[in-house]
């Protein structure tokens, strides 16, 4: 990793960022190929778990800032897709891959507690400005929620299956907040999305019910609040809807 990030800064003094550019895509590209035929199993995933930290160091390093931006949107869906790798290392790249990402887009928490304004932004301006996470996001949550029906059919238990993605997916969601010009002149409904967060609302699991309610935030306009309140209520109040449910309900 030290080699890569010396190779391509060094680079920045004396010419344009070519270097860079081609190291980029050559990471990303090795770890968007479904499968490479030259490589074995093992040599595949030991070279993708080479690439997330190789592309980690290079999105948290300060000297190339603005010049790493328009990867970031296919870091962050090559590092969700991680989080379903079959071996831990693998997983374990792709989850400092992804809070590297997170910092890049979000900036620095600088408190423990509670979220700062400067480390969020609108669902209108994440989505202008990473378009194309907006399809990719939407079906990671979609496939666990699918996941999520498959598994309440088969048991009495309607719990949400652990996906995979699914943490990173909540924790992107509830770093945004909700704008007055929330779905407006653009194609990006975010309430596309609320069907499949309430159905996370349902899970067995705290934190993913905690995710779910903070993601469910920026997904409501000013518009349907009050609406989506009562309705919200009145689910709670049915005879025969589980505790876990109105947990989540409640955490909203």
């Amino acid at each position: 990793m030290a080699f890569s990030k010396a190779l391509v800064t060094t680079e920045l003094d004396v010419s344009q960022p070519s270097c860079l550019k081609e190291a980029m895509e050559c990471l990303l590209t090795l770890l968007e190929k479904d499968s490479d035929q030259d490589l074995d199993e093992n040599m595949r995933t030991e070279s993708c778990t080479h690439a997330m930290n190789i592309l980690r160091a290079l999105f948290r390093h300060s000297l190339l800032g603005e010049l790493v931006a328009p990867y970031v949107s296919r870091g962050v869906m090559a590092a969700i897709t991680g989080f379903k790798g079959d071996t831990w290392a693998s997983r374990n790249a792709a989850t400092l891959l992804f809070g590297a990402l997170i910092i890049r887009i979000f900036g620095v928490k600088h408190s423990r507690d509670e979220l700062n304004r400067r480390n969020r932004m609108t669902g209108r301006v994440f989505f202008e400005r990473f378009p194309s996470l907006y399809d990719f996001l939407l079906g990671e949550l979609k496939e666990a929620a699918d996941v999520s029906t498959e598994k309440s059919d088969s048991a009495t238990s309607s719990s949400l299956h652990l996906f995979p993605s699914l943490f990173p997916v909540l924790l992107i969601l509830s770093r945004l907040y909700p704008s007055s010009l929330e779905g407006t002149d653009s194609n990006l409904q975010l309430s596309a999305f609320i069907p499949f967060v309430e159905c996370c609302l349902k899970s067995k699991i705290y934190k993913t019910r905690e995710l779910a309610a903070r993601a469910m935030v920026p997904l409501i306009t000013s518009n349907v609040y009050v609406s989506h309140l009562d309705g919200a209520f009145s689910k709670a109040m049915n005879v025969g809807v589980e505790q876990n449910n109105i947990h989540g309900i409640l955490l909203q």
